[in-house]
């Protein structure tokens, strides 16, 4: 239930409901500042990688009570933001001797309250963001295309980081974020690709909700697996409030790591294209409904580079395919149902338009009694990586 804004008796000043619990310090309309566990208004430009929002779709991975949210909005993102919800089950770390069906109970009701003070100031500030109930290795079924993802301080709760990094990944057409505490923040941990465990079976499971410590190492290779070819990382600390456990206010060190795919090389789907679709699994393709349909891809003047192009083909009917990059033929094959993938390495992209062309021989026919469309090839998973720069 949406947390309403109520005046107290007497006054005019607006007061936070009881049911509200606020992870970040914010300051609202009609009440001021309002503190929360961190405090990151000194140093939020660190925290989201120092990135120009405007213009920008953005997806904002766990908001807890919206301080990023409501920030990157107001740089000028439109926002879209995924958290577990009240009803959801939290991947909480299992203890010896502790009842797991209280344990998620807890952590149900903790997100509650921070769900509740997300609503709250949503409503103060007039906001538009968009908030996505699920989990975030559902991401690609939950959430549309982004040109910028944030993942703030979310992985240490995870049971599989590498996991929900990959299907965020899934929906990021240009950078994604993600900033981590340094609670463990030794150089020889920092440099190695590396995780630690944080719970431990002898302890009172005070940590019931944290799994691992990531290393900023580990997050630029994972990313680099993921192809994100540029890769930044910066070191911040942010100020600390304290919680019942933990009372003491200091700054905690954090890292930002971002990682961009291809810089400001643009793809647009030119000329003979349906609209996308999707799958439940992320997977991403179009129709093309002419026999000869092309991709545009813009490089800046100035810019040249030598790209890699991965995709898969496939066809309602067997048929001879051709691919033309820049008028040079760069693949022929035969092409069936059953989808093929296609890898195109060491292209030179030239500054301005460069144009990839799939020509079938047959071209379209009609899809189906319930589908009116004229289609015939099929392109699914359409990337597009600059490795190097073109001396």
């Amino acid at each position: 239930m949406k947390a309403d804004a109520s005046l107290e008796a007497g006054q005019d000043k607006l007061r936070v409901p009881a049911d509200c619990a606020f992870y970040q310090t914010i300051s609202l309309p009609g009440i001021g500042v309002i503190e929360g566990q961190w405090d990151h208004r000194e140093h939020t430009d660190a925290y989201l990688g120092n990135i120009d929002f405007k213009g920008k779709r953005v997806l904002d991975v766990g908001p807890g009570s919206g301080f990023f949210s409501f920030e990157m909005e107001k740089r000028g993102a439109r926002v879209v933001a995924i958290d577990l919800g009240k009803e959801a089950d939290w991947d909480a770390v299992p203890h010896p001797d502790v009842d797991v069906t209280f344990l998620r109970g807890a952590l149900r009701d903790a997100v509650r309250v921070i769900e509740n003070a997300f609503w709250f100031a949503h409503k103060l500030l007039n906001s538009k963001v968009h908030l996505v109930y699920g989990s975030v290795y559902d991401t690609p079924k939950l959430i549309d295309r982004v040109d910028v993802a944030l993942m703030s301080n979310v992985l240490l709760h995870l049971r599989d980081p590498f996991r929900a990094i990959e299907q965020v990944a899934k929906v990021v057409g240009e950078t994604i974020i993600i900033t981590e505490s340094l609670w463990v923040d030794d150089q020889a941990f920092v440099n190695s690709p590396s995780m630690r465990l944080l719970p431990r079976a002898a302890v009172i499971p005070e940590v019931s909700h944290s799994w691992w410590q990531v290393s900023p190492a580990l997050i630029a290779e994972i990313l680099k697996l993921l192809n994100f070819q540029q890769i930044r990382c910066s070191f911040h600390k942010q100020r600390f409030n304290g919680t019942p456990l933990d009372k003491a206010t200091r700054l905690v060190p954090h890292f930002t790591v971002t990682g961009t795919r291809t810089g400001n090389v643009g793809v647009v789907f030119a000329v003979g294209w349906h609209d996308e679709e999707r799958s439940e699994k992320g997977e991403i393709w179009r129709w093309s409904s002419q026999k000869k349909a092309s991709i545009s891809v813009k490089v800046p003047i100035g810019e040249a580079f030598r790209a890699r192009f991965a995709f898969e083909l496939a066809s309602i009917r067997n048929e001879n395919v051709q691919v033309d990059f820049n008028g040079l033929i760069v693949w022929q094959g035969k092409v069936t149902h059953i989808p093929q993938g296609i890898y195109l390495k060491d292209l030179k992209l030239n500054p301005g338009q460069n144009l990839l062309e799939i020509n079938s021989a047959n071209g379209p026919k009609r899809a189906g009694d319930n589908d009116p469309r004229h289609i015939g090839v099929r392109i699914s998973n359409f990337s597009v990586s600059h490795l190097k720069r073109n001396n």
